[in-house]
């Protein structure tokens, strides 16, 4: 049964947990007797928990007058619901929603729990979701920014935030969703778009030892794959020797119209990859990848080690660029919806992420080839004057405007008006 002691100038109340642990309720400086009453209702609070009976009116009374203070730390001790703590705490509400999302995959489990976590870093885990204010989101975002966080992840994490304040306010725990005002959708970020050249990619393929890694940067520079998600859900029985293509399975479009499955060419470049991979694979082996599958493993830095041992310099975003390169290469080579089809991805998004304007298109729109046969003579006595280091000093239109070679007259183009006549020189 809940005890009261004295601590110094304040008072602790220890309670029984439903699960028979002890858990200390810090009531600071209050009287005696405000104590003692405070203890009673917690007896109150443990008995029906404990047997699972109504509390009594006065009990109930109280606690519909406590503060949210008392009210989150009896919500921790397991006293009172959740919902009945003055609209639940940032962490527990949080962690309560997530955990209990059963249709959702871990990873997005995760992401979720990390927008919680640059949440709770601001605020606290006991923050009451109802004292969180417009001008606190637009703080907890400048926090963010200033600390040095991209732009698009506090973007994703201010989406998620919306949706866990949407979810409080149905169940009526919240008014306001303070997150509607905050900017949540992901940008293009042309400058962290770079375009690796397959040359480049030959040369860290080549350092590299393990079939089952060249087979996984080849994927994603060559198939335009996903990694890890998409890379690591490829399984042998999706791999058609044969036809020379494979069927790539995305969880991350899986609940869009064909169910996340799109079936990619083995481009020549890739099929050598395969090979290699087939051979070194055992007997039983599902998984074309199936040495790097633990999520403990970061793909990531060890790419970027192999990248480093080749003699090459990482480049931003590391996997997302080879998928941007080879997004790009495919657009010069196949109509739009093909390459949507084959990287798995609208048209807009391919023009809005991936593709990018790169030095070989500069150099196919100025070659000699392009230009071959329009104005060959024109063009011949424009470049000798180049060279000769003579600029084209001619006025623009002489040559090719017949105003200019049949002269005016004083009056111009158009008659005298009555205004003007007089007033105007012919110069």
């Amino acid at each position: 049964m809940a005890t009261l002691e004295r601590v110094g100038k304040s008072f602790r109340i220890r309670i029984r947990q439903p699960d028979g642990r002890r858990f200390p309720v810090m009531l600071g400086i209050v009287t005696q007797r405000r104590a003692e009453a405070i203890r009673d209702h917690l007896k109150e609070l443990e008995s029906a928990a404990r047997r699972g009976h109504t509390l009594d009116d006065s009990t109930r009374t109280w606690l519909n007058k406590i503060g949210d203070d008392l009210k989150v730390k009896l919500a921790k001790a397991g006293l009172i619901e959740v919902h009945d703590a003055g609209g639940a705490t940032v962490g527990a509400f949080i962690s309560r929603f997530i955990d209990g999302r059963h249709d959702l995959k871990p990873s997005s489990k995760t992401v979720m729990f990390r927008a919680r976590r640059y949440l709770v870093e601001h605020f606290g885990e006991d923050r009451p979701m109802a004292t969180i204010t417009r001008a606190d989101a637009q703080a907890w975002r400048q926090a963010m920014l200033k600390r040095g966080y991209r732009e698009n992840t506090v973007r994703r994490a201010s989406g998620f935030l919306r949706q866990f304040w949407k979810v409080g306010q149905d169940a009526e725990l919240v008014t306001v969703n303070p997150w509607d005002a905050i900017p949540a959708a992901v940008q293009a970020t042309p400058d962290r778009l770079v375009f690796v050249e397959a040359a480049t990619i030959e040369r860290i393929i080549e350092a590299v030892p393990c079939p089952q890694w060249r087979l996984l940067i080849a994927l994603a520079r060559y198939g335009g794959l996903r990694v890890p998600s998409e890379a690591l859900a490829l399984k042998w029985s999706d791999v058609n020797f044969a036809e020379k293509r494979f069927i790539v399975r995305s969880t991350k479009t899986e609940h869009h119209r064909g169910g996340g499955i799109r079936v990619v060419p083995m481009f020549p470049e890739l099929e050598a990859r395969f090979v290699d991979a087939f051979e070194v694979a055992t007997e039983g082996d599902e998984y074309t990848i199936t040495r790097y599958r633990s999520g403990a493993q970061n793909l990531r830095t060890q790419f970027q080690r192999f990248i480093e041992q080749a003699g090459e310099k990482p480049w931003p975003r590391l996997w997302q660029n080879l998928r941007a390169s080879r997004a790009t290469e495919l657009a010069d080579l196949y109509p739009g919806h093909v390459c949507a089809a084959w990287l798995g991805h609208t048209e807009a998004i391919a023009d809005r992420h991936y593709r990018q304007v790169t030095d070989e298109h500069f150099a196919r729109a100025v070659s000699e080839q392009n230009g071959q046969g329009q104005n060959q003579g024109h063009g011949a006595h424009a470049r000798e004057r180049i060279e000769a280091g003579k600029a084209p000093i001619q006025r623009i239109g002489t040559h090719c405007n017949p105003l200019f070679d049949k002269g005016m007259d004083g009056q111009g183009l158009e008659p005298w008006t009555h205004g003007l006549k007089g007033r105007c020189s012919t110069n």
